[in-house]
């Protein structure tokens, strides 16, 4: 038989077994989506997690569904994350969805949506971000988060003091998976309805001093995460007349995230922060004594101060802001 004589042949098969064929495919679907026990892959896929990251973070989920069209995804409802390095964590919902090349590369490529994260939403995506200049395999990352609990988040930051309020962010950069490069972000934060409750300070040598209790409309953070190094391009602190305080805060945070076991751990150096802030009446009533502690900081009414360190825990250097 000839080729050309074969490729009939072949066709001419397909064209008279379509409907076997065709029953066959839609019941192989039917099994996927509606028979096979994805459930049952919860602990099959905890197990994994677990070994991937020697046994530092556990995942659990109470329902997981795939979804084919319009693209190949999966979903989990009620996760479950516990982890060595932070407080448990628990999601409502999670959506993956692998990009094509992430399929054919085993890369983490795709997107990712976390509903009830720290009580808002969370969307990030990534794909591959080429090359660093010493050759490090690099990802393009973006995050975009909305309404999530300060209080929530100040729990897993492991934070003294009791911050409320409601965190938006957009972050988009490169990062290395490793850590064996620092990532390159541009971050925007904005936080609405502010409070922190009265707080102790430590000074060092000099005791503690107390903060009054703090309430803001709005706190919008622009600054830039690259090199080991936060530039706080500006702090837009208050913006409404009843705030406690309004002004702004620059400066630079020396931040370095060290991987820890296939966990991102935050590493605080040297700070170095402009404070110019007007502060209330309604605050100047409240805060008297610790208005009065920094009176060689204060010009016309305003609050303004530099404040810096090697690293946070001693008091730091204060200096008036010229």
């Amino acid at each position: 038989m000839t080729l050309i004589a074969w490729v009939k042949s072949f066709f001419s098969w397909l064209w008279n077994n379509r409907l076997r064929l065709l029953l066959s495919m839609i019941s192989a679907v039917i099994f996927a989506v509606l028979i096979f026990p994805f459930n049952d892959l919860s602990d099959l896929l905890s197990s994994q997690i677990s070994a991937a990251t020697r046994n530092s973070v556990y995942v659990q989920f109470e329902r997981l569904s795939l979804s084919f069209f319009p693209q190949l995804g999966a979903q989990a409802e009620q996760v479950h994350i516990e982890s060595l390095f932070f407080p448990g964590i628990k999601v409502e919902e999670v959506t993956v969805t692998p990009s094509l090349g992430a399929a054919l590369s085993q890369k983490p490529y795709g997107h990712v949506t976390a509903k009830g994260l720290f009580r808002g939403d969370v969307d990030a995506r990534m794909g591959s971000g080429g090359q660093s200049e010493r050759g490090t395999e690099l990802q393009k990352l973006e995050i975009t988060a909305q309404r999530l609990s300060l209080q929530d988040l100040r729990q897993l930051a492991n934070l003294p003091a009791l911050i409320k309020g409601r965190l938006d962010l957009e972050t988009a950069g490169l990062i290395d998976m490793t850590l064996a490069e620092q990532p390159d972000l541009a971050l925007n934060i904005k936080i609405q309805q502010f409070e922190m409750p009265s707080t102790n300070l430590a000074l060092g040598h000099m005791g503690e001093l107390t903060l009054p209790e703090i309430k803001l409309s709005s706190l919008e953070l622009k600054g830039r995460l690259s090199a080991g190094r936060l530039l706080i391009e500006n702090i837009r602190v208050g913006g409404q007349p009843a705030d406690d305080l309004q002004g702004t805060i620059k400066g630079t945070l020396g931040l370095n995230l060290r991987n820890a076991g296939g966990t991102p751990v935050p590493e605080f150096g040297a700070y170095s922060f402009d404070v110019d802030l007007q502060p209330s009446a309604n605050f100047r009533e409240r805060a008297k004594f610790f208005l009065e502690f920094l009176t060689a900081y204060q010009q016309n009414g305003r609050i303004r101060m530099k404040l810096s360190g090697t690293h946070f825990g001693p008091a730091p250097s204060m200096a008036p802001l010229r």
